[in-house]
């Protein structure tokens, strides 16, 4: 397998910073090592994008001819492509800190260096001072301290759920929508997010937001959490990010029109007419393009699901040292699959005919080869007969 690996690098020379492009032939590695990296590759992603660097000293840096490459590419397997964010090399290949890039840049080792494309809470929560919470002089209604549980109890369940931990799936001209997940997962996330995304609900994620806020606002988590929140906010009335290959022109739609049309006509209610209506809007705004159309609302109710967790791990954080520093524990009902660890473990009906049937007629195909004198081979050669007689006595 041929692998490509796009660098940024710090020219020391010029004082700048370049790109390079680091190549490796996995083919001309021993069995293992060949394995390990391939297996590292493909399993990229979900935090784990940087276990490659391990594998640095293997990769080249210059370029194969194009003699070279041409063979190369008709021997190998496959071929990939990849680049790791906010990851600097000096010129030997050594992975500098973008802190360390920074003061090279400025020529000042005091320079702060933050990763671009941080929003304005995030760098006033980067740069402020972490201070405990004074947790002893939070106080909060029984009111509020359920509300929080509930949020608590819903963003658990979401977090646990299988759409959002394999995330809405790929695209593709030539495949159209694939998920790693059943349709009937992503019902089940459906379900969930809507308690915490629509606005009457008692404990929903703006609300919880709000309460979190107004409980500790002199600490720099205030902030951060409520910033979180108006980006959530202000990204449910914008347009959705599209991807040009597929829609050419920008939508005018917004995410939330889009959220509100999926989870009112497809999974929550049976359609309003003017919940069809506006369905039918975003669809023609796709080019009629179904597919499209539902992988832009998988991908924006898993983003909008994201963010939710990203401030809902400091609104249970707080919750939880609540509740033990002041020995409460809230009225909070338990969800459905907590209260009952039994749900899932029976066997399926037609797991359980397929069994039955699978240990039924490997009795009888055994049977079969020692009448036939336990020829070489095993009762596997005999399955097939086996099956067949079964089935015709059971008829």
């Amino acid at each position: 397998m041929l692998l490509f690996w796009n660098v940024r690098y710090l020219d020391t020379e010029v004082g700048d910073v370049k790109g390079r492009e680091l190549f490796l032939d996995t083919d001309s590695l021993d069995t293992v090592t060949k394995a390990a990296i391939e297996t590292v590759y493909e399993l990229r992603g979900n935090g784990h994008e940087r276990d490659i660097i391990r594998f640095r000293h293997l990769f080249r840096g210059d370029r194969p001819s194009r003699e070279e490459m041409n063979k190369l590419y008709q021997d190998c397997s496959g071929s990939g492509s990849f680049c790791l964010p906010n990851y600097f090399e000096d010129d030997g290949g050594q992975e500098l800190s973008i802190q360390e890039v920074g003061a090279a840049l400025s020529g000042n080792p005091h320079t702060i260096t933050l990763p671009a494309g941080m929003k304005k809470h995030e760098i006033e929560y980067a740069l402020s001072e972490k201070t405990p919470i004074p947790i002893d002089q939070v106080s909060f209604s029984q009111e509020r301290i359920e509300l929080l549980g509930y949020f608590v109890r819903d963003l658990k369940e979401l977090e646990n759920s299988e759409f959002y931990k394999n995330g809405p799936g790929t695209l593709s001209n030539h495949d159209g929508l694939k998920t790693a997940v059943s349709d009937e997962e992503i019902r089940s996330f459906v379900t969930i997010f809507r308690r915490l995304y629509m606005q009457k609900e008692r404990a929903n994620f703006v609300k919880a937001v709000e309460v979190f806020a107004s409980a500790i606002r002199a600490n720099s988590r205030a902030d951060f959490v409520s910033g979180l929140g108006h980006e959530y906010s202000a990204a449910l009335n914008k347009p959705p990010e599209t991807p040009r290959s597929f829609v050419k022109r920008n939508l005018s739609f917004t995410r939330k029109k889009l959220l509100d049309s999926f989870i009112y006509t497809q999974y929550a209610h049976q359609p309003h007419a003017q919940k069809q209506r506006q369905f039918e809007e975003c669809l023609a705004a796709v080019g009629d393009d179904k597919p499209v159309l539902t992988w832009l609302f998988l991908t924006e109710i898993w983003k909008s699901a994201l963010l939710m967790s990203n401030a809902g791990q400091f609104i249970a954080h707080l919750y939880a040292a609540y509740c033990e520093f002041h020995s409460v524990t809230p009225r909070i009902l338990g969800s459905i699959a907590a209260d009952h660890r039994g749900f899932g473990t029976l066997e399926k009906n037609q797991d359980h005919r397929n069994r039955v049937l699978r240990e039924q007629t490997k009795i009888v195909a055994d049977s079969l080869w020692k009448e036939a004198g336990c020829p070489s081979g095993g009762l596997e050669q005999f399955i097939s007969e086996a099956r067949r007689q079964l089935k015709k006595a059971m008829e």
